[in-house]
């Protein structure tokens, strides 16, 4: 395809798709381009934020354009009742991609691939005459994938959801969720703290406050409070970029709990102190 044929879209306040700054590239670009993937994410590696999948499909079946959906991190979470209506319209998808090894506690690679019509296997099909003949009544792997040799990725997953059943599946997705909220609840009113997403899925990004940082040395600020955590091999936290500004990330995959996850929160505020009284080494 090439970078130039990539086109990257802008984002709401949520960093979910803008369907109508959507709606206004595909007005442009069907003028001179050919438009026909859009990539929607159902919980995206710095947010978790989760696009709107359902006006995304609308958009693509009137332009004619193949939906994906990169569900590896964020579609487990489809699973639990009261938090599936946030994947809505997910069916529509003509496909999507799930890696079930991020909360289902089993080896990598566990890799999934859904289409929504079973002959759309074939696009990715290899015949011959000695071995994955077409027509033949027993199931073939060569039709749905090009490796013909393989490791039996399938059965730690299936092991995994046989030993847990579907209820201590909703409980094992459903704990992290509901102490990521928590944990944003209750940081809204903490002056030390800015709260940059609102959290669809188990991530929380936020920058920590210091009346002795300005705002051009926040970048360096946060990256010397995430090395002081890192290094002390106490606490887990990582970092991205929003706009250009570095924030702080609190992940859940595994089940856990508010108080938990507050003791880390507590212990970014303890590395930034010191971070702040000692002045920035960069």
């Amino acid at each position: 395809l090439g970078e130039k044929n990539l086109i990257t879209l802008n984002v709401d306040s949520n960093r979910r798709i803008d369907i109508l700054q959507l709606q206004k590239s595909v007005n442009q670009l069907q003028e001179t381009h050919d438009i026909f993937c859009v990539v929607a994410t159902t919980g995206t590696t710095s947010t978790g934020s989760i696009d709107n999948v359902l006006e995304l499909s609308k958009i693509c079946q009137r332009i004619g354009a193949w939906l994906h959906v990169d569900g590896a991190y964020g579609l487990a979470y489809s699973l639990v009742p009261e938090y599936r209506d946030r994947f809505f319209g997910i069916e529509f998808a003509d496909s999507v991609s799930w890696d079930p090894h991020k909360q289902f506690g089993i080896p990598i690679p566990n890799s999934i691939l859904f289409v929504r019509r079973k002959e759309d296997f074939n696009r990715m099909s290899l015949l011959s005459d000695y071995i994955y003949r077409e027509g033949e009544s027993v199931p073939s792997p060569g039709l749905k994938s090009p490796p013909s040799t393989r490791p039996f990725s399938a059965l730690s997953l299936v092991t995994s959801i046989k030993f847990q059943g579907i209820s201590k599946i909703h409980e094992r997705l459903r704990s992290p969720l509901q102490a990521i909220e928590t944990i944003y609840n209750s940081l809204k009113s903490d002056l030390e703290i800015e709260l940059c997403n609102e959290p669809e899925t188990g991530i929380l990004c936020f920058r920590i406050l210091n009346k002795h940082i300005s705002e051009d040395q926040m970048n360096d600020f946060l990256k010397e409070i995430y090395e002081e955590v890192i290094t002390s091999g106490k606490h887990s936290i990582s970092f991205t970029k929003l706009d250009d500004k570095v924030v702080l990330r609190l992940v859940a995959i595994t089940p856990t709990s508010a108080e938990t996850l507050m003791t880390t929160i507590t212990y970014v505020k303890e590395k930034a102190e010191l971070v702040a009284s000692r002045g920035l080494q960069s």
